[in-house]
């Protein structure tokens, strides 16, 4: 983008060979502003932190910025700083020699970067037909060369995310009146949490540098109908980028091999079906051996302003290693709870209880505080914790094996849906997973999209 409209410059100088005084003057003027512009951007790009954020979109030495950190060498930031000071009718002339570097600069910070995404918890914009008709009236706009009606879609934008993301925090009144006013900072303000991660904080600054002019915009909006708008269109496609709906800043699902962590594994990627509120991920790999193969999961839910993690949940006691009996006798097959035990160096037993659901380990805690007394197992002690949900497959060495992790929005469970692994529980119980009921319907149903790969 930048490139381009140097170039652009560049060809228009050169094809007017110095021979409009007033013209050069005028370009002289767009020039400067438009080198002021690209400097401050790169400098917002390198940024690193809010520190960083802040000093690029305050400080009016952008070259020496950029210089001190090692961006662009000493004697061509001087040469910039001499084309800036020189008179108008010979800033173009001085840009020509100089507009090569400044290609090079942006090459060079704007160099292609493989940012792994924050999850932010942001409830973007779901509806396609939305996004269609922002994505044409953007097009448009900038086709026009209409400012009015870029920052009118730009302000649709983040009214539609602050109406998905209020959860009470105001009022749709006050937010519909943000939009129609182009209140494009409080929006931003707003908004600012679920900016996170370096990219969408360098797109969070950028809108915030741009709202600045609004008010110039709206008293003179033909102003800014040039390489202002340029750019104004190409962060306006960016925050559209950011704004369409993305399932996984909301959950995320991990699956992992703890015996062997390289263990290549596939996936078809996170699907949701709005309509019931689920999340679910399809997952296959090949079974390397024709011993158990043995994966835990987990999912990452951001919701109410901060992650937590689901998957199951265990319970660990120590106990006399004489009450060896008792942990046998726990009637696993209806609790559907599996029990590892082993001595510790004190020669007591550390039994862990494993479950899906918390009321099963708590039920079998009960059980052994009523078989071993209160004193040995003390319930007001003894605490039930997230851990990750495992599972295991008994399928022969090279069969690919395939399951389904899904999670109810605002349920506390994930739920494994599949013909070849059961949880860790359910096999030692001697039985097939047992989903939420609800959920194992639309299993059965194929209405959970893709299940039928793993069936």
């Amino acid at each position: 983008m930048h490139i381009e409209h140097l170039r652009e410059l560049a060809v228009t100088i050169v094809g007017l060979q110095h021979k409009d005084t007033n013209m050069m003057k005028y370009l002289g003027q767009e020039i400067k502003k438009l080198c002021n512009s690209i400097l401050r951007d790169c400098c917002i790009e390198m940024a690193t932190s809010k520190e960083d954020l802040d000093l690029a979109t305050s400080t009016e030495n952008l070259a020496d910025l950029l210089k001190s950190h090692r961006q662009i060498p000493a004697d061509v930031a001087k040469k910039y700083y001499c084309m800036c000071l020189s008179p108008e009718e010979s800033i173009a002339t001085n840009f020509l020699i100089i507009v090569p570097h400044i290609v090079q600069w942006i090459k060079d910070i704007f160099q292609e970067k493989k940012i792994p995404q924050v999850q932010s918890g942001l409830r973007g914009i779901p509806d396609e037909t939305t996004l269609n008709k922002i994505v044409s009236d953007i097009q448009e706009a900038a086709k026009d060369k209409s400012i009015l009606r870029l920052l009118r879609e730009v302000c649709n934008i983040l009214e539609n995310l602050c109406l998905n993301n209020n959860d009470n925090r105001s009022t749709e009144d006050d937010i519909h009146k943000w939009g129609a006013s182009a209140m494009v900072i409080v929006m931003l303000e707003f908004l600012e949490k679920f900016f996170q991660g370096p990219e969408a904080r360098r797109l969070h600054r950028r809108l915030h540098v741009f709202s600045f002019a609004i008010r110039d915009i709206l008293l003179n909006p033909a102003a800014f109908e040039g390489s202002f708008l340029r750019d104004f269109h190409n962060v306006a496609l960016s925050l559209l980028k950011f704004a369409k709906f993305d399932p996984s800043q909301l959950v995320r699902f991990e699956l992992n091999d703890p015996h062997n962590p390289s263990n290549t594994r596939g996936n078809d990627g996170l699907k949701y079906d709005k309509s019931r509120g689920i999340f679910s991920q399809l997952f296959w790999i090949i079974k390397e051996s024709d011993d158990d193969l043995q994966l835990e999961a987990i999912a990452h839910v951001h919701i109410h302003g901060r992650i937590r993690t689901i998957g199951a949940f265990e319970s660990l006691i120590t106990l006399p290693s004489s009450c060896s009996e008792a942990i046998d006798r726990l009637p696993i097959g209806s609790l559907s709870v599996a029990v590892t035990s082993e001595h510790d160096d004190s020669g007591n037993l550390r039994v862990t209880l494993h479950g899906t659901q918390k009321e099963k380990i708590s039920k079998a805690l009960k059980y052994l505080e009523k078989e071993l007394g209160a004193g040995v197992v003390d319930l007001s002690q003894t605490d039930i914790t997230p851990s990750h949900l495992k599972m295991r497959s008994f399928a022969k060495a090279g069969t690919l094996v395939s399951l389904r992790l899904v999670h109810k929005w605002e349920s506390e469970k994930l739920v494994l849906g599949s013909n070849d692994f059961v949880t860790l529980a359910d096999s030692t119980a001697g039985g097939a997973s047992v989903p939420d009921p609800e959920i194992a319907g639309l299993l059965r149903r194929g209405l959970i999209r893709g299940f039928d790969k793993c069936m």
